[in-house]
C-alpha cells in the first residue's frame, strides 16, 4: 500500500487504529470506564473530519476500493451515525465494565459499512458485509440478559441464512464471469445473452441485500431484534445497518450490474408497496416504543425503495438525501428512549412537564419521520415522490402519500402520551453533553428541512460519480 492509498483510506485506518488502541489501553494501562468511549469519540471525529475533505476525489485505492463522491457521502452519514451512537452509549452503558470491547466492536462494524460503500471487488465486498453482521450479533446480545441474547440468536439465524444465499449468488456470478472484479464481471455478462442463470444470480444477490435493508418479506426479524437489543444498538441497526443494505444495492447492482436486472423497477414496485403497507399497518397497535420504531423503520425502507423503482439520477440521489434525514430523525427519537430508558409508550404520559427538551426532540423527530413540513423528513419524501412522478409512477407516489398520513396516527399516539397524558413521578438525570447533542439534532432537522440544497447537491454529485442513469 503506497502513501496515496494510505491517505485515501485514512478514515478507515484511523477507526481501526483507534479500535485496537483503546482495547490495548483498557487491557494493559488504564481501567477507566469513560476513557474507552472518549477515545472512540475522538477517533470518530478525526475520521469524519478527514472524510469530508475527500469528497471531490475519484480514485481506486489498492485496486479494490473506489474512492469517489458516492462513497464519501455515505461514509460521512455512517460516521455521523456512529458519533451519535457513541454519545448515547456513554450514558446508557455508564457502569458497564466492558466498554472497551463494546467500542471496539462498534468501530469495526463501521469500518465494514464504509468498506461496503467503497468495495469494487466481490471478496472484499463479502468480507465487509460479514464484518457488519458478526459485529451486530455481538452488539445485539451485549446486555447478556434473556431478552438481549434471544434477540441476538434470532438475528444470527436470519442473517446467516441471508449471507449463505448472497454468497451462493456471488459464486454463480464468479462462475459466469471468471473474475471477482464487479466492473469486469459486468462487462463480461453484458456481452452474453440474458439467461436463467443470470436471473437466478441477481435474485440470490438481491435477497441478501434486502435482508440488510429490512424490505418485506425479509423483515420478520426486525421487531424482536430491535426490542431486545440495547437501545443505542437498536438505533444503530435502524440507521447504519439499514443504510448499508441500500448502499450495497446501489454499489453492487446499479453501478456495475444495473442493466442485467430483468425489469427490476417492476420488482421493486411490488416490494416497495408491500413494505410501506405492512410496516405502517403493523406499527399502529404497538405499545412498546422500540417495536413501534421498528415497524416505522420497515415502512421507511419502503419509501427508500421508491427511489430504486424510479431508476433515475434524481431517484437515486433522493435515496441518499432520504437516508441522511431519516438517520437524523431516527437517532433523535432513539436518543430520547436511550436517555430515559423507558420503552412502554404509557410511561411517557405527561413527560413534557419533567423534561421539556426531550419531549420537544421526540415531537420534532416523529414529525420529521411522518414527513411533516418544515422538517428534513418532508424534504426527503418530497424528493422521493417527485422522482416517482417524474418516471410515471403515480400510483406508487399516491400509496406513499396515503400511508405517510397513516403514519401520523401512530407517531402522534406517542406525542399524545407525552403532552396530554397524566404525568408520572420520575426523576431523570440528563448529562449536559446529551442536551447539547439533542439541540444540534433539533437545529439540523429544521435547518436542512428549510434549506435542503447543501445535502441534495452533494447527493446528486455522488450519484453521478458511479452510474449513468
Amino acid at each position: 500500500m503506497n502513501l496515496v492509498n494510505v491517505v485515501y483510506l485514512s478514515p478507515e485506518l484511523i477507526l481501526i487504529g483507534t479500535a485496537f488502541f483503546l482495547l490495548f489501553v483498557d487491557l494493559f494501562l488504564v481501567k477507566d470506564l469513560s476513557l474507552s468511549t472518549n477515545l472512540a469519540i475522538l477517533g470518530t471525529i478525526t475520521s469524519l473530519a478527514i472524510e469530508t475533505t475527500l469528497f471531490g476525489i475519484k480514485e481506486n485505492a489498492c485496486g479494490v476500493f473506489y474512492i469517489d463522491p458516492f462513497s464519501c457521502f455515505i461514509k460521512v452519514v455512517f460516521l455521523s451515525c456512529l458519533l451519535i451512537t457513541l454519545f448515547l452509549s456513554k450514558n446508557y452503558f455508564e457502569k458497564a465494565k466492558n466498554k472497551a470491547e463494546y467500542c471496539f466492536i462498534l468501530l469495526l462494524s463501521t469500518v465494514g459499512m464504509m468498506g461496503v460503500s467503497s468495495a469494487g471487488e466481490m471478496v472484499t465486498f463479502y468480507i465487509c458485509l460479514e464484518l457488519i453482521s458478526i459485529s451486530s450479533y455481538i452488539l445485539v446480545s451485549f446486555l447478556r440478559d434473556k431478552r438481549s441474547i434471544e434477540a441476538g440468536i434470532k438475528y444470527l439465524l436470519f442473517s446467516a441464512l441471508s449471507s449463505a444465499i448472497f454468497l451462493y449468488g456471488m459464486s454463480l456470478l464468479y462462475g459466469m464471469s471468471g473474475t471477482t472484479n464487479m466492473a469486469d464481471a459486468s462487462r463480461i455478462l453484458l456481452d452474453q445473452e440474458t439467461n436463467k442463470i443470470q436471473v437466478l444470480t441477481i435474485i440470490l444477490i438481491l435477497s441478501g441485500f434486502l435482508f440488510k435493508a429490512d424490505i418485506v418479506p425479509f423483515h420478520a426479524w426486525v421487531p424482536d431484534v430491535y426490542e431486545g437489543a440495547p437501545t443505542p444498538i437498536t438505533g444503530w441497526l435502524a440507521t447504519g445497518s439499514k443504510i448499508a443494505g441500500f448502499v450495497a444495492i446501489i454499489r453492487f447492482l446499479i453501478g456495475p450490474l444495473g442493466h442485467l436486472l430483468f425489469r427490476w423497477p417492476d420488482l421493486f414496485f411490488i416490494l416497495a408497496c408491500a413494505t410501506i403497507i405492512i410496516g405502517n399497518l403493523s406499527a399502529i397497535p404497538q405499545k412498546n416504543i422500540k417495536r413501534l420504531l421498528a415497524y416505522s423503520s420497515i415502512s421507511h425502507a419502503g419509501y427508500i425503495a421508491i427511489g430504486l423503482c424510479a431508476y433515475s439520477a434524481l431517484g437515486t440521489a433522493s435515496i441518499l438525501f432520504y437516508v441522511a434525514g431519516y438517520s437524523l430523525a431516527t437517532l433523535g427519537a432513539f436518543a430520547v428512549v436511550c436517555l430515559t430508558k423507558m420503552e412502554q409508550i404509557e410511561e411517557y404520559n405527561g413527560f413534557y412537564k419533567k423534561e421539556p427538551l426531550l419531549a420537544l426532540v421526540m415531537l420534532l423527530c416523529l414529525a420529521s419521520l411522518a414527513g411533516l413540513p418544515p422538517f428534513i423528513g418532508f424534504a426527503g419524501k418530497f424528493f422521493i415522490f417527485g422522482a416517482a412522478l417524474e418516471n410515471g409512477l403515480l400510483s406508487l407516489a399516491i400509496i406513499g402519500v396515503l400511508f405517510s398520513v397513516v403514519s401520523v396516527y401512530y407517531y402522534f399516539s406517542v406525542i399524545k402520551a407525552i403532552y396530554f397524558g397524566e404525568a408520572y413521578e420520575r426523576n431523570l438525570s440528563i448529562p449536559v453533553y446529551a442536551k447539547a447533542l439533542l439541540c444540534l439534532i433539533l437545529i439540523s432537522l429544521v435547518l436542512f428541512g428549510i434549506f435542503p440544497s447543501p445535502i441534495m447537491d452533494k447527493a446528486q454529485i455522488a450519484i453521478s460519480s458511479i452510474a449513468s442513469l
